[in-house]
């Protein structure tokens, strides 16, 4: 893995134990590796359905760009449609080497 700037993602550096100093702390690490799997438990997902806005959804869109109008439709209405869940986690190993390491 090669890392070009003066800074990595906190999740990276977290990730491997690395501290806020992370871009020096990696002179001294010999290779990193990482590797796992999304393991999916349960999925719940709706009936396809090509549903239609009801009127008073329609008629509160905005008919022109108005900041203010769209945050309030946003704040009433909301800017996803669900229409499945899934449910699970993600198992992931962190290998860490440092130049020291015999192995």
């Amino acid at each position: 893995m090669r890392l070009v700037g003066e800074t990595a993602s906190g999740h990276f550096c977290a990730s491997f134990g690395l501290s806020g100093r992370c871009i020096k702390e990696l002179a001294s690490i010999k290779s990193l590796a990482y590797d796992g799997w999304f393991i999916k438990r349960y999925a719940v997902e709706l009936e396809r359905y090509h549903g239609e806005l009801h009127d008073h959804v329609k008629e509160a869109v905005p008919s022109s760009w108005d900041p203010e109008a769209l945050a309030r439709f946003i704040e009433r209405f909301g800017t996803h449609v669900i229409v499945g869940v899934s449910m699970g986690g993600k198992d992931v190993l962190y290998v860490r080497q440092e130049h020291t390491s015999d192995i």
